[in-house]
């Protein structure tokens, strides 16, 4: 098993991050069909119940706001990782060594592409953009993140080659100039040393003032107005979910956007995964979610207080050591991966949530229950396989709108274009109404 999840996270970096529709519902097919087979064991109720409940609410959307083909897609995403945890939670496979290798490919080949630019032999690429590298991902964000994942469960590892390798994805990290994953990299590295070195900890506490000074003087305010238009959004999301109970749909928010917004911002796709969540199926789900978070959370506290799962009674001593110190690097790296959610869309990479089931699903106790009618679960697998395969026969019956909402965005971004122009810099406020110009433009 740990050449199979090693192929599929290298295939996932190397193919866009995950993120085009077509790998994502060809990874549903393939998790649906491993589910309906050879499904034994389920995880614990408290983290299926809300994530069912959230998938419920997604479905409950993609039906009322017309079934649409885009509706039905992100909803099978959504399903789709529920099924890989699950997968990954009955396979409990050792998957270190998936991390190391993917990471290693990721970095190695983001590196030489920069190399290559850098000497003038291409000019930009899809892989670097204004001397950011994007990478395999394409996204510096994303791919920053994938990086920093993997580089802090290396150092932080027991395999000595995991170490050696970390330096080439921490040059990749520097290379992509992503102020966010930078910030969840030393935000990680603050938490381990506060669990496990308390003088380091003290140490990288009195280091952030010159941190902060030192990324200032690298970034300037850019960071500063990229939060700021992400903080705007988000609040726009906030009230679109609020206004609409069951939300506006699963992924309709990058059609609806210029609609909804009230300030000035060209970005279409929802940078908060989170957010994201309210206004695909409304509160209620963004609440399921939380009370999943809450309850692993509390499971996780349980589990660092009381060490009495089942497979430590199987287990050497030295195992058991070798497993605990594993323990709070995962839990950590999890934590990095939902901060890092809040504000932009790493998530909607299929290669970040792979690795995030991963790091779940070896953190859910081990206590499994054994299902003895399995027959429901196989009828439930076949179903969405087949829900799958007809998503073509939707679009061509035209169910979906997909081209008219495009062209709509298409003419909203221009009209937007010729009122606003996009190089001038906007100071927003959260209160929609307020918003003072930088530089002068158009008045009211």
């Amino acid at each position: 098993m740990k050449r199979v999840f090693t192929v599929v996270m290298t295939i996932l970096v190397l193919w866009q991050g995950g993120i085009p529709d077509p790998v994502w519902i060809l990874f549903a097919l393939v998790c649906a069909t491993c589910f309906a087979i050879k499904i034994r064991v389920v995880p614990p109720p408290w983290f299926t119940i809300p994530f069912m409940i959230c998938i419920a609410l997604y479905c409950l959307s993609t039906i009322v706001h017309g079934c649409k083909v885009e509706y039905i897609v992100t909803t099978i995403k959504l399903l789709s990782i529920f099924i890989w945890i699950w997968l990954c939670y009955q396979t409990h496979t050792d998957c270190r060594e998936a991390i190391m290798i993917s990471g290693a490919v990721a970095a190695t080949v983001g590196i030489i592409a920069f190399s290559v630019h850098a000497m003038g032999l291409i000019s930009e690429t899809v892989f670097v953009k204004d001397w950011r590298l994007s990478g395999t991902f394409q996204y510096a964000n994303a791919y920053a993140l994938y990086l920093v994942i993997c580089a802090f469960l290396m150092h932080t590892g027991s395999d000595k080659w995991g170490k050696r390798i970390a330096f080439i994805l921490d040059i990749a990290i520097v290379l992509t100039q992503s102020v966010g994953a930078l910030s969840v990299y030393i935000l990680g590295w603050y938490l381990y040393a506060f669990l496990r070195k308390r003088k380091v900890f003290w140490m990288i506490s009195a280091a952030l003032p010159a941190v902060a000074v030192v990324g200032f003087l690298s970034f300037g305010l850019r960071p500063v107005s990229t939060y700021l238009d992400r903080l705007m959004q988000i609040t726009d999301a906030m009230k679109t979910a609020a206004a609409n109970p069951i939300g506006i749909g699963p992924g309709a928010w990058k059609y609806e956007v210029f609609e909804r917004q009230t300030a000035f911002y060209t970005a279409n796709v929802m940078h908060s995964g989170f957010a994201a969540i309210a206004t695909d199926a409304g509160f209620l789900a963004l609440a399921a979610v939380f009370v999943l978070i809450f309850l692993f959370a509390a499971n996780q506290k349980k589990e660092m207080n009381h060490r009495k799962d089942a497979k430590y009674a199987f287990q050497t001593k030295n195992a058991q050591r070798a497993n605990d110190a594993q323990l709070p690097q995962t839990r950590i790296a999890v934590v990095m991966i939902l901060f890092h959610a809040l504000f932009d869309f790493s998530l909607s990479f299929l290669s970040v949530t792979t690795l995030l089931g991963i790091l779940v699903a070896q953190l859910l106790p081990q206590e499994r229950i054994f299902l003895r009618k399995i027959r429901t679960i196989r009828v439930s697998g076949a179903a969405v396989v087949l829900l799958i395969l007809l998503i073509p026969l939707f679009s061509r019956i035209g169910i979906t709108k997909t081209e008219y909402y495009r062209q709509i965005a298409e003419e909203n971004f221009q009209m937007v274009n010729m009122t606003w122009p996009p190089k001038m810099l906007y100071c927003h406020t959260i209160t929609p109404h307020i918003t003072r110009m930088l530089t002068p433009g158009p008045k009211a």
